[in-house]
């Protein structure tokens, strides 16, 4: 099955426990064995943000990831410290917000989409970093169930135009749009605050921690 590679974390002396995103059972965490030592060949394609295939078998406990190919390695992504920071943040709040087997295939499509297009951008300035992590926030909120447009704060106030534009995942169409500093400011820290809000979950400020 197709899945996205969330994180990894080590357990026991050469095992990992990898956390994957995928089309047919959403969120799952797989035991991967022996993927720490220096002749595994799945090492490689299980770094986070990666779209891969893999094979999975049940076990009494915890399922095992048996096989693992890769689909695309974002090579792009990964040779530009900008962009990878963005594409790990993306994965690790997923990570954070989903719970195991909550099934969405729109959302599977959006995240694999979205990272794709990351990887084909030429140019990642601090500005357009911001706007890329907030889009995706709005998005995923949507997904959550909480759709901030239709949030009776927003509703009457200046930003429901950006917040609906945002809410349609089209990056050209955000990157298009006038914004001068103060403005993006201020939509960043309400949709920074709704993520809080809504998922009462303590979430890093991406406009601090993923700007060089």
């Amino acid at each position: 099955m197709i899945a996205i590679i969330l994180s990894r974390k080590d357990f026991r002396d050469y095992d990992q426990i990898v956390s994957v995103y995928t089309q047919e059972k959403g969120k799952m965490n797989l035991l991967v064995r022996g993927v720490k030592k220096i002749v595994s060949k799945n090492s490689a394609y299980l770094e986070p943000f990666s779209i891969v295939n893999i094979t999975v078998e049940k076990g009494k406990e915890v399922a095992y990831l048996t096989r693992v190919q890769s689909e695309n390695y974002l090579r792009n992504i990964r040779e530009d410290l900008a962009k990878s920071l963005v594409a790990f943040y993306l994965v690790s709040l997923v990570d954070k917000l989903f719970s195991e087997a909550e099934v969405d295939n729109r959302f599977f499509v959006f995240l694999r989409v979205f990272l794709e297009y990351l990887d084909s951008l030429e140019l990642l300035d601090d500005q357009k970093t911001i706007f890329i992590i907030d889009v995706f926030v709005v998005n995923l909120l949507s997904f959550l169930g909480f759709k901030l447009s239709s949030d009776e704060k927003i509703i009457n106030s200046e930003f429901l135009p950006y917040i609906q534009v945002f809410e349609k995942g089209d990056l050209q169409e955000v990157f298009s749009l006038n914004f001068d500093v103060y403005l993006a400011k201020k939509i960043h820290k309400l949709v920074y605050d709704s993520l809080l809000s809504y998922t009462e979950r303590k979430v890093a400020d991406w406009a601090k921690t993923c700007i060089i």
